[in-house]
C-alpha cells in the first residue's frame, strides 16, 4: 500500500497509508490529509491515482507545490519523491511493480486526523516571496539528512553533517567552524557504514559532553543532547529517502 511519511520542518510526525485513489491535502477541515500550516491553502494539493500511478496536483495553491525542489502542477510520484507543502515535506512511498486501483473516495468517517493542529484551519494563508520559500526549502531539506542544532542561540542553528568525518571548532580545518565552541578542535562526528553518526572527543584537549556525561567515544541517537567547548547542540537523525 502506497504511503506518505509527513515530516514538518525536519521532524517526522507520521506515516500515513493512502487507501483512496484521491486525496486532497491542505487546511481545510474537509481536507483528506490536513495539515494547519500557515504557508499551505486550505485545499493546496491532491493525489489522485491515474492509469495505475498516483499523481500529485496544485489546486491553485498560494504559495505553489514543489516536488523534490522543481515547481510542479501535475507530476506523477516515484517512490521517494519529496512533495514540499509550506513547511511540511511529505515524502511518498511505493513498493516496486505496486498498481493503484481507483476505488470509492476517502469517506468523511474515515479521513486522516489533523496532522501538527497548531493553527486554526480557518486562518487565512500566509503569503511568502518567491525568494524566501527557496530558503525555506532548501532549510527543510538540510533537515531531513543528519544534523547537529546550536542551541542558546536565536534563531538556533542548523548544522548539517555532510561528510564522514565532520570536525567541530574554530580551526579553519573544520568542516563545521563554530567560533561559540571555543577550541581548535573538540569533537569529530564520523559516519557509520548504516549512515548512523559516532560523536569523539578530539585528541588530549578536546570536549565532549553526551546527555550530561562526560565521553570519548558513543554512538548518538536522535534527540541527544551534546556539549562540544562552549556550544551545546541536539543531534537529528534525519531521514533518508526510502
Amino acid at each position: 500500500m502506497p504511503k506518505l511519511q509527513v515530516f514538518r520542518e525536519g521532524r517526522k510526525l507520521a506515516v500515513i497509508d493512502i487507501v483512496s485513489s484521491e486525496l486532497v491535502i491542505g487546511r481545510d477541515p474537509t481536507a483528506g490529509l490536513r495539515i494547519d500550516d500557515p504557508l499551505a491553502s486550505r485545499r493546496h494539493a491532491r493525489l489522485v491515482a491515474i492509469n495505475g500511478r498516483f499523481h500529485i496536483e496544485d489546486m491553485g495553491a498560494s504559495n505553489g507545490l514543489f516536488v523534490n525542489g522543481v515547481r510542479e502542477y501535475n507530476k506523477p510520484l516515484s517512490s521517494g519523491d519529496r512533495v514540499e507543502i509550506g513547511k511540511h515535506m511529505l515524502v511518498y512511498e511505493q513498493s516496486p511493480g505496486e498498481m493503484i486501483y481507483a476505488d470509492d473516495e476517502l469517506d468523511t468517517a474515515d479521513r486522516i486526523p489533523a496532522i501538527d493542529p497548531e493553527q486554526e484551519g480557518g486562518m487565512q494563508t500566509q503569503h511568502i516571496s518567491p525568494a524566501d520559500m527557496a530558503k525555506l526549502r532548501r532549510q527543510v531539506q538540510t533537515q531531513m539528512e543528519p544534523h547537529l542544532i546550536q542551541e542558546g542561540i536565536r534563531p538556533p542553528r542548523i548544522h548539517p553533517l555532510k561528510h564522514s568525518r565532520n570536525a567541530i571548532g574554530t580551526g579553519g580545518d573544520c568542516e563545521l567552524r563554530i567560533p561559540e565552541v571555543g577550541k581548535k578542535e573538540a569533537a569529530v562526528f564520523e559516519r557509520q557504514a548504516d549512515g548512523s553518526f559516532v560523536a569523539k572527543k578530539a585528541g588530549l584537549f578536546g570536549s565532549l559532553k553526551v546527555n550530561g556525561q562526560k565521553t570519548s567515544e558513543i554512538e548518538l541517537s536522535d534527540g541527544d543532547k551534546l556539549e562540544i567547548g562552549g556550544a551545546n547542540f541536539t543531534y537529528r537523525a534525519g531521514q533518508k529517502e526510502p
